[in-house]
């Protein structure tokens, strides 16, 4: 049969195993490490290779950088909590590990895998591609340390997701804006665990930067003259898990299925797909105590919405002043008119249901084009993902909107203006783009029971996983 464990951070598949319930609130690290380099490659292969082809490529490339951040991490007891693009955001629990008394805190641990991530990068500092070109690829980290709420959101019949939710993921992200490629910046309550062991090399923040401030963060390197700083690695125990009960709940439920039901052991695609970018308020997750049913409910309510309309939420993203999440359309199963079903949920989810009126500020940002649609991660922790330029603009127009409001790229509106009254903005430059690009602000529709016009052709679907029969 299938095995799914690669879906659950690893922590996790030791909790199910051991029959051992994650705390909703815990304290430790987070480390988030952002990858440059693979978003311009992926057009670039396509052209170059083909659809699949390319995908193949990409995917390999993908699984060697992802395999050296992710051993790095769990070589330290860390685990991967959540994909996000070219990133990944992993946590380093304080709390005792069975059989390992004596573990440094989360900080130490996470501080020590930042490092040994950056040794394990260098190899990679450019890749050769089938084609014989060059990618050029850079890491930078951040670090920061203090409380968290965990939650397990979404509906076990589609797919459960794991979130880190709280301040510390705001500071986590201030952390990584603050980072240049290259670098490992720690926030100040990290710094003060290491003492001479840690140089600092700048500070950074809004106002310059102070020593010591909780505000502002550092960026650090290894001071060799203090032998037997860094706590040595100590990796989640080998001995084999059993396959975890249930852990088919945390793959997307088309997936399963296709596993299940197919012979291939493998298959990605770059494929055209369309992006949905959602971001979101209203939610205290350290002061409230119902924080964690009201993200349940909105999330499940999120799913119930895209599926509706045959799309498919692939990843939810925590922070009181950042909350976002990412919808694709085109993947698994594609859609000869998924813009049209992609707007049609967007406008759906922009006045959230009369039970989840706590939830403000919705913007949505909606883009089309080549993406890398597959697994990717490493043997022993895996996601399925939509990676490509367009998944980036898509985010970029999201932060464009204003409350309230779907912006959209030329594309999507070419393909839904027979059924959308459509608003023109101003062109918009964004980081990573040579030229600005009309966007356009969705209003009303055209005609009325826009949802029984959608009966475009189902396309192909892919297999995302590895699957062991």
């Amino acid at each position: 049969m299938a095995r799914f464990d690669p879906d659950l951070p690893l922590d996790r598949r030791h909790a199910l195993a051991g029959n051992v319930p994650l705390p909703e609130k815990t304290e430790g690290a987070v480390l988030f490490a952002d990858i440059a380099g693979f978003t311009p490659l992926t057009a670039s292969l396509a052209r170059d290779l083909g659809a699949q082809r390319g995908a193949e490529e990409l995917n390999r490339l993908l699984t060697e950088v992802y395999t050296v951040l992710i051993s790095c991490t769990h070589a330290f007891r860390g685990s991967v909590i959540h994909f996000g693009g070219d990133s990944i955001t992993c946590w380093f629990d304080d709390w005792p590990v069975a059989g390992a008394p004596d573990l440094p805190d989360g900080a130490g641990r996470a501080v020590a895998a930042a490092f040994a991530m950056q040794t394990a990068m260098a190899p990679f500092g450019t890749i050769q591609t089938l084609t014989g070109s060059t990618v050029s690829v850079g890491l930078k980290v951040a670090i920061t340390a203090g409380d968290v709420r965990r939650f397990l959101v979404g509906q076990e019949e589609v797919q459960l997701i794991e979130v880190l939710a709280g301040r510390l993921l705001d500071r986590m992200a201030a952390a990584e804006a603050a980072a240049r490629q290259g670098e490992i910046v720690v926030g100040a309550e990290v710094l003060g665990r290491f003492g001479p062991a840690l140089v600092v090399e700048a500070w950074r923040g809004e106002r310059g930067g102070q020593a010591g401030r909780s505000d502002f963060f550092a960026v650090v390197r290894r001071n060799a003259e203090v032998p037997g700083a860094w706590p040595p690695a100590a990796p989640w125990p080998e001995t084999a898990l059993p396959i975890a009960a249930g852990s088919e709940r945390w793959v997307l439920a088309v997936i399963r299925r296709r596993i299940r039901e197919s012979e291939d052991a493998f298959l990605a695609e770059l494929r055209r797909t369309t992006s949905v970018f959602l971001s979101f308020g209203g939610l205290d997750y350290d002061q409230d105590p119902e924080a964690g049913k009201k993200l349940n409910d909105y999330i499940t309510w999120v799913q119930t919405v895209f599926s509706r309309f045959e799309g498919h939420l692939l990843q939810v993203t925590i922070g009181d002043k950042g909350s976002y999440l990412l919808g694709v359309f085109g993947a698994p199963i594609a859609h000869e008119d998924d813009p049209l079903r992609a707007v049609s949920a967007a406008r759906a989810l922009l006045v959230p249901a009369e039970r989840l009126e706590f939830i403000t500020h919705t913007r949505i940002g909606i883009s089309q084009g080549i993406t890398y649609v597959g697994n990717y991660g490493s043997p022993n922790r895996l996601t399925l993902g939509a990676q490509g330029n367009e998944t980036n603009i898509a985010a970029r127009l999201m932060q464009q909107a204003a409350p309230g409001q779907i912006v959209v790229s030329a594309q999507v509106a070419d393909a839904t203006r027979h059924a959308f009254a459509l608003e023109s903005l101003d062109a918009v430059t964004l980081k990573g783009v040579a030229q600005p690009l009309p966007v356009f602000a969705v209003g009303g529709r055209r005609r009325r029971h826009i949802g029984d016009q959608l009966k475009g052709r189902a396309l192909a679907p892919i297999i995302g996983r590895n699957a062991e029969k």
